[in-house]
This record gives C-alpha cells, sequence and structure tokens, in this order.
C-alpha cells in the first residue's frame, strides 16, 4: 500500500467491458497501482449489477457501449447507496458530457496508455478520500464541488469539439441566450451549457459571481472601480471589462474582501 492514498486497504475495483482483451489489459496495468485491487470483472451491464452488489467495489471501470445495457443504464439500475464512483473507459468521444453529468471521476479513451492511467488513479484517490467510507456513490462527493476544490478538468463543447479545460485557465464565464461565452485565455469559446451546470465543478471561493449572467475567476481580476449605483467595473488580467449588478454587490464587496 501506497503513502498516496493514505489508507490502511486498498480501493476495491471492478472492471466493466464486453472486450475480454481490453479487461486483461486494463487488469494488467491496474497491478502497477498498488492502491487499487481488482476484485472483479464483469462482461455485461447486468452482470455488472450482480457484481457490484456482491463484491461492493469502491471504483468501477466502466464501458459505455455494450450490447442489451450500456454503461449509463447500468448505473440507473443500481441504488443509490452502492453505487461505486466511476471511471467510464471507451472507445468513444461523444458520451463525454453525459459521463460527467453521472459525476463520472474521469473519462477515457481506449486505447488506454499507462500514463493516462496513472492520471486517472490520482485522481479517483483523491476523490476516494473525500468520499464518506460507508457509501463511495459517485453521486455522495461530486468531484470538484463539496470534497472542497476544483475539478481539475472542465469539460466543454465548443461546437463540435470536445475540450478539457483547467478551471484556473477560464478567466470568467458570460450567459449568451442559450449558451456560455467562456473566456480561456485570450480566446472566446461558446459552450453548450449552463453556469448552474459548471458552478458545481469549480473550487469554493475560485470563482466570484457578479451577476446573474456573469461568473468570474477571482485570480483574474485586475482591479475593481465602483460605480454611483452600487454597481461595480471588473478589469480583467490580460483584457476585458465587465460589470456587475447591484443585486451582487455583496459578492463584489467579499470578492474585494479576499484580494
Amino acid at each position: 500500500m501506497t503513502a498516496t492514498s493514505g489508507t490502511s486497504r486498498p480501493y476495491r475495483a471492478l472492471i466493466v467491458d464486453d472486450e475480454r482483451l481490453a479487461r486483461v489489459g486494463l487488469r494488467a496495468m491496474l497491478r502497477e497501482h498498488p492502491e487499487f485491487v481488482c476484485v472483479g470483472e464483469a462482461s455485461s451491464g447486468p452482470a455488472a449489477v450482480i457484481a457490484i452488489r456482491t463484491a461492493r467495489p469502491d471504483i468501477v471501470f466502466l464501458d459505455i457501449d455494450m450490447p442489451g445495457q450500456d454503461g449509463f443504464r447500468t448505473l440507473a439500475g443500481l441504488e443509490p447507496s452502492i453505487r461505486p464512483a466511476v471511471v467510464f473507459v471507451t472507445a468513444h468521444r461523444q458520451f463525454a458530457l453525459d459521463a460527467f453529468g453521472v459525476d463520472a471521476i474521469d473519462y477515457l479513451l481506449k486505447p488506454v496508455g499507462r500514463q493516462r492511467l496513472a492520471q486517472t488513479a490520482r485522481r479517483a484517490v483523491q476523490f476516494l478520500q473525500r468520499a464518506p467510507a460507508s457509501g463511495r456513490a459517485a453521486g455522495t462527493v461530486r468531484p470538484g464541488s463539496s470534497g472542497g476544490g476544483s475539478a481539475e478538468r472542465l469539460p466543454l463543447r465548443d461546437g463540435d469539439r470536445l475540450l478539457f479545460i483547467s478551471p484556473s485557465d477560464v478567466r470568467w464565464f458570460e450567459v449568451e441566450g442559450n449558451y456560455l461565452r467562456a473566456a480561456v485565455g485570450q480566446n472566446i469559446l461558446q459552450v453548450r451549457s449552463s453556469l448552474n451546470a459548471i458552478i458545481p465543478q469549480l473550487g469554493a471561493g475560485a470563482f466570484a459571481r457578479i451577476s446573474r449572467s456573469v461568473l468570474v475567476n477571482v485570480a483574474h481580476v485586475e482591479s475593481v472601480r465602483p460605480r454611483h449605483n452600487g454597481q461595480f467595473d471588473l478589469t480583467m488580467c490580460g483584457g476585458g471589462r465587465l460589470c456587475s449588478s447591484r443585486r451582487y454587490r455583496a459578492e463584489v464587496r467579499k470578492l474585494l474582501k479576499r484580494t
């Protein structure tokens, strides 16, 4: 057992994939991570449900596209009290947003490389350390929210691209119709999401809501200038100026105290 996990025993892992070679390969790579012990395999969704109810794994490495019952339906068939943390392992990119919508820890694309799996293992350990020992359900602790830190990467769909962005690189989010405008570096992305969907994935205190439609990264605020009507003008590092609303002036004042 390594000191990385900070537990007295390895975390119990289950591998679910309809391809035998994929299960064998992933199991072999998991042996390189003593913080996990594989307690079983399943080749279908119904078999996975039985294995989870029997072995009670802490985490499941779950394929999505399986005959008969896909990974999402498999999760939906589990009682919340026994639902383990989830890492999706798939050959398909198009399900990534749906995967994070059910609080998956990570989304691995096949073929899985050792370096990429090592990154996932670190994230999984951090997640499991925060989750209550009595029930490490994927919905119990949302990655990057109730654990007190932000998600390492945000899945943001920009047009036909799915981008994985570090929250610290986002300067602000702004509502634009049914989309969000995300200022990332000097680029503006048009993201298919909402502020209510984004906020739980951000670290507490890292972002401040300055109006109903604008969320700013506190670390990227260069200066704040008050207006006479209770609003504030915020100048952002790297360019850009935003205006707060009177309704959120208390949030801006908290921002000023923190910075």
